[in-house]
C-alpha cells in the first residue's frame, strides 16, 4: 500500500508540473459537460467556473443571466426523455439538431 501511494503521489506531482492551474481547471470543467446518466455531471457552478476563465468574454451580467439559463437547461434536459439515452457531446448535438 505504501509503494502505492508514493507512486500516486509522485504521479500528482509530474502532472502538477507539467500543467498549470487554469489547464487543470479546463481538464476538471470539461468533464461537466458528459451527458452520460441523464446528465448527471452536468454542475451549474463547476460550468460558470469554466466561463470566469475567460473574464473578456462575458460581463457580470452576461454571467449572472448565463447561470440562470444553464440552471433551466440542466432541469429541462434531465426531465425530457428524449435526452436520456445520450453518453456523448456528439450525440447531444445531434439531438438538439
Amino acid at each position: 500500500m505504501d509503494c502505492f501511494n508514493d507512486v500516486i503521489d509522485w504521479l500528482v506531482q509530474e502532472l502538477d508540473g507539467r500543467f498549470s492551474e487554469t489547464t487543470s481547471q479546463l481538464l476538471v470543467c470539461s468533464a461537466a459537460f458528459s451527458p452520460r446518466e441523464s446528465f448527471q455531471a452536468f454542475n451549474g457552478e463547476t460550468m460558470i467556473s469554466l466561463a470566469e476563465i475567460y473574464p473578456d468574454d462575458s460581463s457580470k451580467d452576461d454571467m449572472r443571466d448565463f447561470y440562470h439559463q444553464l440552471c433551466l437547461y440542466i432541469a429541462d434536459v434531465r426531465a425530457d426523455d428524449r435526452f436520456s439515452n445520450i453518453n456523448t457531446i456528439g450525440e447531444l448535438s445531434q439531438k438538439m439538431v
